[in-house]
């Protein structure tokens, strides 16, 4: 060791030393938000079927729409079970579309 500092790839910014980096991550992040939001339906093959286990699950005591007639809620885990239960946990405070959106902005 010859006693000489050695450099890190993530040194530390003094706060207001690179504006231009935060306003660009800004205003990236509200584009890509933009595009979420910005559309009613996402352009993903699967979303809409998601949007509608997540419908199925959330109103399936309605008797009016007759979900228990033709599906079965089952408990079991499987596949994007972590994800229905938070989209219909949201569902059930702002809707199911707003709750699939939220769910893709925070991805």
């Amino acid at each position: 060791m010859s006693g000489k500092p050695v450099a890190t790839p993530f040194q530390p910014v003094a706060p207001g030393t690179n504006r231009w980096l935060l306003l660009g991550v800004v205003l990236q992040l509200g584009a890509q938000l933009a595009i979420v939001w910005w559309n009613r339906f996402l352009p993903m093959q699967d979303y809409p079927q998601h949007l509608f286990m997540s419908t199925v699950a959330t109103t399936y005591d309605d008797a009016s729409l007759g979900w228990a007639r033709d599906y079965e809620l089952r408990g079991a885990f499987g596949p994007y079970r972590a994800l229905f239960l938070v989209q219909n946990a949201l569902a059930s405070m702002v809707g199911v579309e707003a709750a699939g959106k939220l769910l893709v902005s925070l991805y």
